[in-house]
């Protein structure tokens, strides 16, 4: 999978030693201090999986290798207890779901479940979507402040409380190739180790929205203002720019310097991140954020009204209609409309979508649209890349159907 984000350590798994675990006051208004402890072994390299974490990778371009350009569904399951987040998928092709009853499953490729295992005694709920650790282990964040970690068979690897400081996280967790991952609470960043320990932290003052992005540089965290951040430990985070506007469901890295959001649900807008320069690209009512990123830098994104845009740096590359407009004649700008989960997109182009009406299809470059049969439900929570020719949609009732 191709992405703008390239991590300077190498990309075959290795053991090196690690240092520095405990969590210091909160009081600190940057990157923490390091507690010096005994050396860990941990493996390194990018997260394995089709979809390790949200969007698929630390630029979130929720790209993928190939998508198959007529879908049909192959299998769907009802997973008990409904579906809290959007799931994880490895490279074997396995689900790994976080299940609104506080419990961490895995369904195998076919489908068939393989495991499940409660967030603690008292099952408590995920408060973000899981993801996939360099040595495979299956991290996610419940609302009782701990971070649990689980290996690919479902054996506990790991139950770390963080109290108060893990509580309460609603930001997409980032993993990295060093094994660790980093969470936001609140104004907070936290580094959390391949053994579930706090190794580092840092404080920006604002409240941190939607994902974390992975870059040469460091970190890039946006606020609940707009703001946007760089943390490069262990120097103290700095704000590069703003949106100027509310860009909550996230951003995506089109290119090593150029950021891309929706912001006010209405403008398709990119940033300079070197310069902090805006440059608004599109303008429409509605908009699903976060876009897509194309292999080319152009952003993909639809609609609550159903219309689909790609947008290049310089001009639109395609508009095409997903959903049935108003008929001429009906009452004018009052039809009311649900939000459908955000597009993704292939190499070639493609991209797959699902609307709130539980429409699936995939739309190819020149715009012709290929819907799959029938409808994957009426509360669609999510669509990720599953593997090659593969995704699934994801329904917060508790059912996954897969396509190919």
């Amino acid at each position: 999978m191709s992405s703008p984000y390239r991590s300077p350590l190498p990309w075959i798994g290795a053991c090196l030693a690690a240092a520095g675990l405990g969590l210091m006051a909160w009081t600190a208004p940057a990157s923490a201090q390091h507690d010096p402890a005994l050396p860990v072994h941990i493996v390194v390299g990018p997260p394995p999986g089709a979809h390790p974490m949200a969007r698929t990778d630390p630029a979130r371009t929720a790209r993928t290798a190939e998508l198959p350009s007529q879908p049909r569904e192959i299998w769907n399951r009802g997973v008990r207890g409904g579906i809290e987040q959007v799931p994880a998928v490895d490279d074997h092709g396995n689900v790994i779901l976080a299940t609104s009853t506080g419990e961490l499953a895995q369904l195998g490729p076919d489908g068939t479940e393989q495991w499940r295992i409660g967030l603690g005694q008292q099952k408590s709920a995920a408060t973000v979507s899981p993801v996939i650790l360099s040595d495979g282990t299956r991290l996610v964040l419940n609302a009782m402040g701990e971070a649990w970690g689980v290996s690919p068979s479902g054996a506990k690897r790991f139950s770390e409380s963080h109290g108060a400081a893990g509580r309460d996280s609603r930001v997409a967790l980032l993993p990295r190739d060093d094994g660790s991952a980093v969470a936001a609470v609140w104004g907070r960043l936290i580094v959390i180790g391949s053994d579930g320990k706090v190794r580092d932290h840092a404080q920006i003052g604002e409240a941190i929205v939607g994902a974390l992005i992975g870059t040469r540089d460091g970190i890039v965290a946006t606020s609940d203002s707009g703001a946007v951040w760089l943390w490069a430990p262990p120097l103290s985070p700095r704000r590069i720019g703003s949106f100027q506007g509310s860009v909550r469901e996230g951003v995506a890295l089109a290119d090593d310097r150029t950021l891309i959001a929706v912001v006010d649900r209405r403008r398709l807008v990119a940033m300079d991140r070197r310069t902090g320069a805006l440059t608004t690209r599109e303008v429409l009512a509605g908009m699903e954020g976060p876009p897509a990123i194309g292999s080319g830098g152009t952003a993909f994104v639809a609609t609550m009204g159903g219309v689909l845009v790609g947008m290049g740096a310089a001009a639109e590359v395609l508009r095409v209609a997903l959903s049935p407009q108003p008929a001429a004649g009906d009452d004018a700008g009052v039809v009311s409309y649900r939000s459908s989960p955000p597009v993704i997109v292939d190499r070639a182009g493609r991209v797959a979508f699902v609307r709130a009406d539980g429409k699936v299809g995939v739309v190819a470059p020149d715009g012709a649209i290929s819907a799959a049969q029938g409808m994957a439900c009426y509360d669609p929570m999510g669509i990720v890349p599953a593997g090659p020719k593969r995704f699934l949609v994801a329904c917060r009732a508790g059912t996954i159907r897969m396509y190919e």
